[in-house]
């Protein structure tokens, strides 16, 4: 297959999964906030990550599925250009909160997701896979504090729900437990990671943030959706 066409064909197919994934995302979350781009985003880097090294480090494939894959598949389910234009609409609304945080977690989410993507492959095919189904493995860490952070963001909504509470009240609330959830679990991880060095812990805590914030997210837009 020629480069060129195999760039093609991935890049059409991975056009026509964006408009679909997206479209399902916000008929789900609405259209007030760009959730469909950022999610696509962030499912592409963490699929960027996971096959790369996949495709590159750990098999032999051909070039031509290559940028199949990764050049033209990939590049067809993500967008910046909307993701930046998105931005720009939210800055000219005045809603500049939302373009903030669109700009700030579709960088911070989509570098974590391709960190992820590549462990996973990674550690996927290591002998020690198996201790992901125990506590002490660093995987079910992440799903422990991913949980935990979902919980709370669930019942922040709840509370907010029932008792009436203002905005003021829902965010003091969600930024105390992220307080607690982004140090404690950079700590909880490092400890099953072995994290000693300095730049190792940094990652760890801003890898750990970030994992707080998207729980606590999905967990405030489920709460307000039941």
């Amino acid at each position: 297959m020629h480069p060129a066409l195999a760039v093609a064909v991935g890049g059409a197919v991975g056009s026509v999964a964006r408009y679909w994934t997206s479209l399902a995302v916000y008929q789900w979350l609405g259209r007030d906030f760009p959730y469909g781009t950022l999610a696509v985003n962030v499912a592409g880097g963490l699929l960027m990550g996971f096959l790369t090294e996949l495709l590159v480090a750990r098999y032999a494939v051909a070039v031509e599925w290559r940028l199949l894959v990764l050049v033209g598949f990939l590049g067809g389910f993500t967008t910046f250009s909307t993701f930046s234009m998105d931005t720009w609409i939210l800055l000219q609304e005045g809603e500049f909160a939302k373009a903030g945080l669109n700009a700030l977690a579709s960088v911070l989410l989509c570098l974590v997701a391709v960190w992820i993507g590549l462990h996973l492959a990674r550690w996927g095919f290591e002998e020690e896979w198996r201790r992901w189904a125990t506590m002490e493995s660093y995987g079910a860490r992440l799903v422990v504090l991913a949980g935990l952070a979902y919980g709370l963001g669930l019942a922040t909504a709840g509370v907010a729900t029932h008792m009436g509470w203002g905005g003021d009240k829902q965010a003091w609330l969600v930024l105390g437990g992220l307080a607690l959830l982004a140090p404690g679990g950079a700590w909880y991880l490092a400890s099953a990671a072995g994290a000693a060095e300095a730049s190792a812990l940094l990652l760890t805590f801003l890898y750990s943030a970030a994992l707080a914030s998207g729980g606590l997210w999905f967990g405030l837009v489920s709460g307000q959706r039941l």
